[in-house]
């Protein structure tokens, strides 16, 4: 166990968890959904709490509450969603059915309709599986460079093969070429952490696609900091900006997309409330959100764009602190602060391990982490340890960096 005790009601750490046969494990990844994605604010719980006093029709809710959040965003339109994910689906239904009624009653089935989505070759991931859940067709675009050595920039999911780094990039030419008539949309990732200059940006994208006369739905998920990135792509012209709302202090279930109103009307008719309220055959019904999400959302926004972040990352400093201070002297590791403020997630502290010095390597050191009581839960990327602070509760920095001291004290290398 960490030298750091629970106190007071954090000593009840967990214990619905644990009702269910569940071990709760501090969060050093961030939002990740593997572990909840996220904790609501107390302004967004007590919110939630509220609107669970009373019912309420819920097209009108949640027309109603997009509304809020295109107001004060400053867009031409929003609607929520159960995540992300949802509206990167929602809105590859919406630019394939477009407005044929009878094309929204077949989604997913997307036979003798325009169904292709565009995608640079070199930002295939893990998540534009959900262009496909709607029936969508990845068409890959190529025609460019390969990155030079040294170039290459991290691979955004599973999706990418070890030998990403030789694939060809993409040219505007090249984009414009693969474009017909079975074209239903364009997708564009906009997490520049994972762009390298073989890849379109987001202004030469937005160019080809506004050319043909073709809509651009763009993942920007976790895009949530500074609190312009909220707008800033529907205003210079997406169609669709899919966020998650877990980033914000909302549900983890949920979030919300921006864009133009005519396309955001199209997506509206896929959505469950279009099922229940308006009579549509509608393929998003399983979409649900519910009312008090709905409000959440709502409360996280107004939150977020009000909110002193400066306070909010002088918090996270702290936390990096604590954890600088309780690793800086052990023999063979080396830390580097990282802050990062657009992606919660890339704010913290790399750890890098020499494994001949420290007695261990950063898998094994995950490993028993994970198995440790408390469970924390860490992980690996691109040879280095990322612990994340923005997930972690009170007291959670030391208990972190207590537990990874002791595993490196009782092993060789610092003997």
């Amino acid at each position: 166990m960490s030298t750091i005790e629970r106190t007071g009601k954090e000593a009840d750490w967990g214990s619905m968890y644990r009702d269910l046969g569940v071990e709760p494990v501090v969060n050093a990844i961030g939002n990740v959904s593997v572990l909840g994605g996220s904790t609501a604010s107390p302004a967004v719980r007590a919110a939630m709490e509220s609107a669970s006093d009373s019912f309420a029709p819920m097209l009108a809710v949640a027309e109603n509450a997009s509304r809020a959040v295109a107001e004060m965003l400053g867009v031409e339109a929003a609607w929520i969603t159960s995540g992300a994910g949802s509206a990167i689906s929602l809105a590859a239904a919406a630019c394939i059915a477009r407005d044929d009624v009878g094309a929204v009653a077949k989604i997913p089935d997307t036979t003798g309709m325009p169904n292709e989505i565009l995608i640079q070759k070199r930002q295939r991931y893990s998540y534009d599986r959900c262009l496909e859940l709607a029936g969508g067709v990845l068409v890959e675009v190529t025609g460019g460079r390969v990155p030079e050595e040294g170039e290459y920039k991290p691979a955004l999911g599973p999706a990418h093969k070890a030998d990403a780094d030789s694939v060809p990039g993409t040219t505007a030419e090249s984009l414009a070429a693969a474009i017909g008539e079975n074209t239903a949309a364009i997708h564009y990732v906009a997490d520049e952490r994972a762009r390298d200059d073989t890849i379109l940006g987001f202004d030469e994208i937005l160019k080809v696609a506004h050319e043909h006369d073709i809509p651009l739905i763009v993942d920007a998920a976790g895009q949530v900091f500074p609190t312009d990135n909220l707008s800033k792509y529907a205003r210079a012209g997406a169609d669709f900006v899919c966020y998650g709302a877990k980033y914000i202090g909302a549900p983890h279930s949920t979030g919300f997309v921006v864009g133009k109103k005519v396309w955001v009307d199209r997506l509206k008719l896929h959505s469950f409330v279009a099922f229940e309220s308006l009579g549509m055959r509608s393929w998003g019904r399983p979409h649900k959100v519910d009312r008090q999400e709905m409000v959440g959302v709502v409360a996280a926004v107004r939150e977020w764009v009000t909110a002193n972040h400066e306070e909010r990352f002088a918090e996270y400093d702290q936390r990096i602190g604590v954890l600088q201070d309780r690793l800086g002297s052990l023999r063979g590791v080396t830390t580097t602060a990282v802050r990062s403020t657009v992606g919660g997630s890339s704010y913290g502290l790399i750890l890098e391990l020499d494994s001949d010095v420290a007695g261990v390597t950063l898998q094994e050191l995950v490993d028993r982490l994970k198995e440790g009581s408390p469970s924390i839960w860490t992980r690996v990327v691109g040879g280095t340890m990322l612990l994340a602070v923005n997930c972690l509760a009170p007291c959670e920095d030391a208990i972190v960096g207590d537990r990874i001291a002791s595993v490196l004290a009782g092993s060789p290398g610092q003997a």
